[in-house]
């Protein structure tokens, strides 16, 4: 049978536009040209357990070399086919039901655990190099995560559908940004542009990459896993270098805003959770075990001065300076719909 499907589940598409379609009760994928039309299939199209059959096939990813990589949900197993769709080897997931499957420049296999809640992640002759996430809704874990999408710069987008987010991680698995969604469930990104299937709307939803980051409502403050302390402005803020947020003891730092180039150095770094280093032009500052506690870090003296900023004296005790040589930042942000926007 080649005509219609039963249950398509994941598409995906070769160097040449070929479209690939998994079909998870079908136990089959067929595999049609650029126009649409039926070339060939690859499986019985009845449940199977040895080489080559299906009990289930789910996510799909096609290497460089047009070798097909299938995650296969009920046989807890990836399946690798060649371009002209013969069996070549397979692995076991061992206890985990894969689902998403996606690979990144180095042939790296990540697979979504919908059981488990996580990620896996294997070498492309099959070992567990190892895995992140883990049941729950913090940034980093997941609730049911079922597609998987990598960028040319090998960063992971999961479809978190329990938790109605696109999580945006690292290589490693460290939590960078999420997109929030209904009900996501497949993630492709082409070209560096994302596209989300969402199951509640039953709509594709065409993402680009954000390039400012705007708070609409929240606390920007300093603290840590609850933060207390609120970051007060008084005036415009503006910044000369990089802001640095840092992820407390999990020695997890990320740029999120830059200043243009010809701004002097001035930058705001935050390595963990007990200390802050501030580097001037003149170097670097540093409080290890301390702590800053005045309520302002900005500064509006009302005397025609555009703004003041709070610096270190090196003997533990803060002044006002008058901040110079600003300019307006540009680089890449994201919108943050509620909450707070920490720093620790």
């Amino acid at each position: 049978m080649v005509n219609g499907f039963s249950n398509p589940y994941f598409i995906e598409l070769d160097n040449n536009d070929n479209i690939y379609v998994t079909e998870q009760t079908g136990n089959r994928i067929q595999v049609f040209t650029a126009s649409g039309e039926y070339s060939y299939s690859i499986g019985t199209g009845f449940l199977g357990y040895g080489p080559g059959e299906f009990n289930s096939p789910a996510g799909i990813d096609i290497d460089s070399n047009g070798n097909i990589f299938v995650a296969e949900y009920n046989n807890k197993r990836i399946q690798v086919f060649t371009a002209s769709g013969e069996y070549s080897y397979s692995f076991s997931t061992g206890s985990s039901r894969p689902n998403g499957l996606a690979l990144d420049s180095k042939g790296n296999i990540y697979v979504s655990d919908t059981v488990n809640h996580c990620i896996q992640v294997y070498t492309a002759s099959g070992d567990c190099s190892y895995t992140f996430g883990g049941y729950g809704s913090e940034p980093g874990q997941f609730i049911v995560p079922f597609g998987v999408g990598i960028d040319s710069s090998d960063l992971i987008y999961v479809a978190d559908s329990g938790n109605h987010r696109v999580q945006v991680l690292s290589a490693s698995g460290s939590f960078v940004y999420s997109i929030a969604e209904s009900g996501p469930s497949g993630v492709k990104v082409h070209n560096d542009k994302i596209y989300m299937a969402t199951t509640y709307n039953r709509i594709v939803v065409h993402y680009k990459p954000p390039t400012t980051h705007t708070v609409e409502s929240g606390n920007i403050g300093i603290g840590t896993s609850s933060p207390t302390e609120k970051l007060e402005v008084d005036g415009n803020v503006k910044i000369t270098n990089n802001l640095i947020l840092a992820n407390g003891s999990n020695s997890v730092s990320q740029t999120i805003l830059r200043a243009m180039t010809q701004s002097e150095a001035r930058t705001i770094t935050l390595p963990d959770a007990s200390g802050i280093v501030l580097v001037t032009d003149d170097g670097s500052i540093t409080v290890p075990d301390g702590t800053i506690t005045a309520s302002k870090l900005a500064n509006n003296p009302g005397n025609g001065i555009t703004g003041q900023v709070l610096i270190s004296n090196g003997d533990g005790s803060f002044g006002w300076e008058n901040a110079d040589g600003v300019f307006t930042t540009e680089g890449s942000t994201h919108t943050v719909e509620t909450g707070n926007v920490g720093i620790g």
